[in-house]
């Protein structure tokens, strides 16, 4: 029987609760694959740094809201900084992927026998 592996993203947040940083809402939604960014005061850029120093996340935002879709980065720790001028707000997402096995229905019906 075929398989197919998937992969579920779950992440991890470490918010920043300085004082400073209390109008930036950074929030995970109920599934946990994506980053919600919510402020009174403009956002002007996001990035992430992974744990290779690597950025995988680098967006002009110029809003006061912005959705970062989480399967996009690499498994591991990333660092986020939001910037809302003059402030840099710094704050961690740990990513995990969880592999399940499914079942993948074939188009092809094969022949079955029935033992008794």
């Amino acid at each position: 029987m075929p398989y197919s592996h998937a992969q579920s993203t779950t992440a991890h947040l470490i918010k920043n609760v300085n004082i400073r940083a209390k109008g930036l809402h950074h929030e995970l939604n109920k599934t946990k694959d994506t980053l919600i960014l919510k402020s009174d005061r403009t956002i002007n850029y996001v990035y992430s740094i992974n744990r290779d120093y690597e950025k995988e996340v680098f967006d002009y935002i110029d809003d006061t809201t912005f959705e970062v879709p989480l399967h996009i980065l690499s498994e591991g720790k990333h660092t986020f900084v939001v910037g809302q001028s003059p402030l840099k707000i710094v704050f961690a997402v740990y990513i995990s992927r969880e592999k399940d096995l499914q079942t993948v229905a074939t188009s092809t019906s094969l022949p079955t026998t029935t033992l008794q």
